[in-house]
């Protein structure tokens, strides 16, 4: 993924998000419109909806399938429709709900090949994506012989929210102190990262110290000056960029 296309992907999240209220206050109409013989793919054309995200506010839409957890089984899984109990409850406008569900089983199936955004495939895509750049960071600091604990580590020995990288011992990277550092396989743009600063990346800064993140696929500039303590990178500095830091020896109190 490059990094015109990843800022093209957040761009169209944009105009998602901006869409969404609109189709979550007309769903009603949406699954009337659905129940009437219209294609999913069709009706989310319509409404400038990714096909997965409308498929899931229409699949909340019927009984015993409202919530959020629920309704990403069935996109993961469609077959799950057919195990649907029906205890003759129809929704309004629709002559069988066995109908609905069966249309709607291979409606889904047909959105999660076009939908290149919210189809739980690219969900899976995103995330071995990020794994992919976590990897990539640990092989990094392993061959500067820099000692770090990683997230799991970090979570075994009870700390709950933390970032990729915890360094044993601060380094200085273009003259600033760094004890953590978090890996993004994104574009850093103020939409997003504002956010996560809020959510994350400030939380950090209380609790560890001064640190980095790095955005792999580059930042909008204005935010390498907001916060002091959060250093922006759009790569591993290299090597002339690091000064490691070393343990001060225990001095024996006898002594």
């Amino acid at each position: 993924m490059g990094v015109k296309k990843e800022q093209t992907r957040q761009e169209a999240q944009v105009l998602v998000i901006q869409s969404h209220g609109w189709v979550r206050a007309n769903i009603v109409k949406l699954v009337d419109r659905y129940a009437a013989g219209e294609t999913l793919l069709d009706l989310a054309c319509w409404a400038e909806c990714p096909p997965c995200l409308l498929a899931r506010r229409l699949l909340e839409s019927i009984p015993g399938l409202d919530g959020r957890q629920k309704s990403t089984k069935v996109l993961r899984n469609p077959s799950i429709l057919e195990g649907l109990p029906m205890d003759g409850t129809t929704l309004d406008q629709v002559e069988s709900l066995q109908t609905l569900v069966t249309r709607l089983q291979v409606d889904i199936i047909e959105a999660a090949k076009v939908d290149t955004m919210y189809s739980p495939q690219s969900d899976i895509v995103r995330h071995v994506h990020g794994v992919e750049y976590e990897a990539l960071l640990c092989e990094k600091l392993r061959n500067a012989g820099i000692p770090f604990f990683s997230e799991d580590t970090l979570r075994k020995q009870g700390f709950f929210k933390t970032p990729d990288i915890k360094l044993q011992v601060p380094i200085l990277v273009c003259g600033r102190v760094v004890n953590w550092i978090d890996s993004k396989a994104t574009f850093g743009s103020r939409r997003s990262h504002m956010p996560q600063r809020e959510s994350q990346f400030l939380k950090y800064v209380n609790r560890f110290g001064p640190g980095a993140v790095i955005y792999w696929f580059g930042f909008v500039d204005e935010l390498a000056e907001m916060d002091p303590d959060i250093l922006l990178l759009n790569r591993y500095p290299p090597s002339e960029q690091i000064l490691q830091l070393r343990r001060l020896p225990v001095l024996n109190s006898a002594e």
